[in-house]
């Protein structure tokens, strides 16, 4: 349903940070001793901010250490790997994502495990193409057989 469009809205001017109308003179309203005081509060609540950050920094690593500890099969290690692969493949395209040849990446160790072994049918498929009289060209060869009555026994 369409909303009643007859009623009419106000729209709010949006709202300002706050000025100061004010101009104190800092040095006439404290004295140095208070301001120094004020200097060292400011000191004090910075590095209690800074502790508790590192605090909670440090509990999150302890965190996460403990729980690949306690629960080492719910994290998968990540592998690095180069990626290397013949001449004719500048890049592998896994998953949609791509891998170029030359550039280090840390992948999933299932992920690493592919790409080592798409690495490999590269340089197996260099080596077939540029094979020339090797065995492996030759058992691929089509055979010109033809069976007659006389060649087959039964």
């Amino acid at each position: 349903m369409a909303r009643n469009s007859s009623r009419s809205t106000k729209s709010l001017p949006p709202l300002e940070p706050a000025k100061s109308t004010r101009d104190l003179d800092i040095d006439a309203l404290l004295t140095p001793e208070e301001q120094e005081a004020i200097r060292e509060k400011a000191l004090i609540k910075i590095r209690a901010r800074d502790k508790l950050d590192a605090e909670e920094k440090l509990l999150k690593q302890e965190m996460e250490r403990l729980d690949k500890a306690l629960h080492p099969e719910a994290f998968v290690e990540m592998k690095e790997i180069v990626i290397d692969t013949a001449m004719f493949a500048n890049k592998i395209t896994l998953d949609g994502r791509q891998f170029l040849a030359g550039e280090r990446y840390t992948v999933p160790k299932p992920v690493y495990d592919v790409l080592k072994e798409l690495e490999c049918n590269t340089y197996r498929h260099e080596d077939q193409i540029r094979s020339g009289n090797s065995n492996d060209a030759y058992y691929r060869k089509e055979r010109n057989v033809r069976l007659n009555a006389q060649s087959s026994a039964a």
